[in-house]
């Protein structure tokens, strides 16, 4: 699930790591060079953060840091509150979910699942599709098979 080897082209970078008493595996031939152990917190570090000023970057970095959090926890937050704890949420969104969820076949986890597996599906699509399409058939994919869903009756309009 987490990868444990780093790759890297660059030789300041390596040289970096190197100096925190990392193993550097360089392979003849090739530009790539592995680096063990990778941290899970090196995925949030770019390069544009160190090319940026300080502040900046830090700042850039907690948003990514903020955007992580969320992307893990709001998916199964909205689920349990909707599920099992409604008396969370207030009156008149409680009402209009619960008329969406009259109107649609599948229990709101089930809804959730499938938004994510799609979401999955058009983030794969956007990057093996060719440079000047990726954008469009991310943004366009998302909209046409988002109104689609609506539409068939298979998630309920959330507004």
């Amino acid at each position: 699930m987490f990868s444990c080897v780093g790759l890297s082209e660059r030789p300041d970078t390596i040289c970096g790591k190197i100096s925190e008493g990392r193993v550097a595996v360089i392979i003849d031939g090739t530009p790539n060079v592995l680096v063990v152990p990778h941290l899970f917190i090196e995925n949030f570090q770019s390069f544009d953060d160190y090319a940026n000023r300080p502040y900046y970057a830090t700042f850039t970095r907690l948003i990514k840091y903020l955007a992580f959090f969320l992307a893990i926890f709001l998916p199964g937050f909205y689920v349990s509150v909707t599920t099992f704890h409604p008396e969370l949420i207030l009156e008149p969104l409680l009402i209009k979910i619960a008329q969406s969820e009259t109107t649609t076949p599948f229990p709101i986890m089930l809804e959730a699942l499938v938004i994510h597996i799609i979401y999955e599906i058009m983030r794969e699509a956007g990057l093996r599709a060719p440079k000047s399409l990726s954008h469009a058939v991310s943004i366009v994919g998302a909209l046409v098979i988002g109104e689609a869903a609506v539409n068939s009756g298979l998630v309920g309009p959330r507004r």
